[in-house]
């Protein structure tokens, strides 16, 4: 028998019932794709009118984050503003301060330049003294008409001599003959200094030969007044006094580089 033919009775009766079961069941379908088809096009409604009620409210927020931005910006710039304020009202304070210091410091100044005024026209006779014995003593130990004087100014006192020249041979002259000259004042009374001077190694070299002489008989004619000496003076030098004061009377201490014994403190430093 060919494949695939059966020879068994066809039960109509149940294939009509399953026709109409499946029959029933594609109109239901059918049914419930209508259904479904009509609660589409409601939904494509609903979400259209939901749409149109979404949109606003979505440019509301984005009008809201806009606004809440803007706002945060204006409160860092209001927040900067606030710092800036408080430091210009530091600087203002620092300035007022600083203000109130120099106010303060030029009223010092003024005092000190009335009493420094006060104080020069109170020293004024005294310098004229004292610029009168430096004189003296420039004309004494240096030849020639060459003539000095005492100044007094804010930055102390300064010897002048001739022209103002300057030189270290000059400079070395006009400190001897300062330090002669207040020595002078303190033999008169007129300072509260004593009458006593060290000089420290003035040289020929830096006197010149007669000078340094002079400078050595300037004093021995000091020693001259009065009874008795009024003042103490020493001097250490390397290039000896004139030879009428090598005596015993006017050399005190001979000091040699070698030997040992005849350096200072008699030993080798």
């Amino acid at each position: 028998m060919p494949a695939g033919i059966t020879l068994e009775a066809c039960d109509l009766v149940s294939l009509n019932a399953e026709y109409g079961r499946k029959s029933q069941a594609v109109e239901e379908s059918k049914a419930r794709v209508t259904s479904l088809e009509g609660r589409i096009q409601t939904l494509k409604s609903d979400v259209a009118l939901t749409r149109q009620q979404f949109d606003p409210l979505e440019k509301a927020v984005a009008a809201h984050y806009a606004a809440l931005s803007e706002r945060s910006r204006r409160v860092r710039v209001a927040e900067r503003v606030s710092d800036d304020a408080e430091r210009f009202s530091d600087a203002v304070s620092a300035r007022l301060g600083l203000i109130a210091k120099i106010e303060k410091a030029e009223s010092e100044i003024g005092r000190l330049k009335d009493q420094l005024a006060a104080h020069r026209f109170q020293a004024g006779d005294v310098i004229v003294q004292l610029s009168q014995r430096f004189d003296e003593t420039i004309r004494a130990i240096v030849p020639g008409d060459v003539s000095g004087s005492v100044k007094l100014d804010g930055n102390g006192l300064h010897p002048k001599l001739g022209g103002d020249r300057t030189s270290a041979a000059i400079e070395s002259l006009k400190i001897a003959a300062f330090d002669l000259a207040v020595l002078i004042r303190s033999i008169e009374g007129r300072t509260n200094l004593p009458a006593f001077l060290i000089h420290d190694s003035p040289r020929e070299a830096d006197l010149g030969e007669s000078i340094y002489a002079l400078l050595f008989q300037y004093v021995l004619n000091l020693e001259a007044v009065g009874d008795t000496p009024m003042f103490q003076y020493i001097v250490t030098t390397t290039t000896a006094p004139p030879k009428d004061m090598q005596s015993e009377r006017w050399v005190r201490l001979e000091l040699h580089g070698s030997p040992p014994d005849q350096r200072l403190l008699r030993v080798g430093l």
